[in-house]
């Protein structure tokens, strides 16, 4: 099938999807349907390749450059390449002719180059305008390796000659969908429409990108390294720890008394042995104020308590 065949079945679907009826339109009409067709699909396609690095246009291992020098840390992306991929455990690699990788440079959002303490700096590397940036110039070791990346091509332009771009899109209905969407959020009088497609768009958007990151590869969710930043903090900002505070809480009342059955037994408001305290009159124990004899509320029974000293402590037996 010629490549504007193609096409004009896709602006056919597009057409129906819209209006719910087929094109008839023949002779220079027709060229004018095509074309306006393209151009809306161009537009589309500019806004879809943005939403992931679709699996139809990677390029594994592209080699950006060879090191020449050990004073260059940006080397320029060949227009051919819309980005390198910058994605979670994603690297650029130095690496000599007999493939061994001699270092390895995290792909990272631009703001993120350069975060880390001097102390221990990992390599890392982002995208700035059409250069590959890096956190360091390569070293004397280095010179030589070739600098080999992942990165992501342009979906061509669709045009009446050359419709490659449909075998690289993930469905026809998602960019029958698209279209569609576009079309009609620009059309005051099917406005009311539009938002049915943004939603049919939206979902078929997100099978689409569900399939292109599929893998069976479970990434393990991974947390921070505190250990190197906590050491840095240790040497050059020591956290002062403030003293504990130790507070008391006093003995409400003890009006149980001297109860003589043991810590086991006793009742939560009676005590079984006493240090330089004493039941006071209202029931509350209190410090002693000194050493003699003192009787505690009745446990039924009435007896004298007095004090012995044995093996360091004072003692109260009744």
């Amino acid at each position: 099938m010629a490549a504007i065949d193609r096409i004009t079945s896709l602006a056919q679907k597009t057409y129906y999807t819209i209006n719910g009826a087929q094109n008839d339109d023949t002779g220079d009409d027709l060229l004018e349907f095509q074309n306006n067709f393209i151009l809306g699909f161009n537009l589309w396609k500019e806004e879809y390749e943005t939403e992931a690095y679709w699996n139809s246009v990677r390029k594994d291992d592209l080699i950006l450059a060879t090191i020449s020098n050990t004073t260059t840390f940006s080397f320029q992306l060949s227009d051919d390449y819309r980005t390198p991929v910058i994605d979670e455990n994603k690297y650029l690699k130095f690496v000599l002719s007999d493939g061994t990788v001699i270092a390895r440079f995290k792909m990272v959002d631009p703001n993120q180059r350069q975060v880390d303490d001097d102390l221990q700096r990992p390599d890392r590397a982002t995208f700035v305008g059409r250069n590959v940036v890096l956190s360091r110039a390569p070293n004397a070791n280095e010179v030589g390796a070739k600098i080999v990346l992942d990165v992501v091509e342009y979906i061509p332009d669709l045009t009446r000659t050359d419709d490659s771009a449909l075998d690289l899109i993930a469905s026809s209905q998602l960019a029958v969908l698209g279209i569609a969407k576009n079309n009609t959020l620009s059309d005051l009088t099917k406005v009311s429409l539009s938002p049915s497609f943004a939603q049919k768009y939206s979902n078929e958007l997100n099978k689409a990108l569900n399939i292109n990151n599929s893998s069976t590869e479970i990434d393990d969710m991974r947390g921070e390294n505190f250990s190197r930043r906590y050491l840095v903090m240790a040497v050059t900002q020591p956290v002062k720890v403030k003293g504990a505070t130790i507070t008391s809480s006093d003995v409400v009342s003890f009006d149980g008394g001297l109860d003589e059955r043991g810590d086991y037994n006793i009742a939560p408001n009676a005590i079984s042995k006493g240090r330089n305290g004493k039941v006071n009159s209202a029931g509350n124990f209190t410090k002693r104020l000194s050493k003699k004899r003192w009787l505690p509320n009745s446990v039924g029974f009435n007896g004298e308590v007095s004090a012995n000293y044995y093996q360091g402590e004072i003692l109260f037996y009744s």
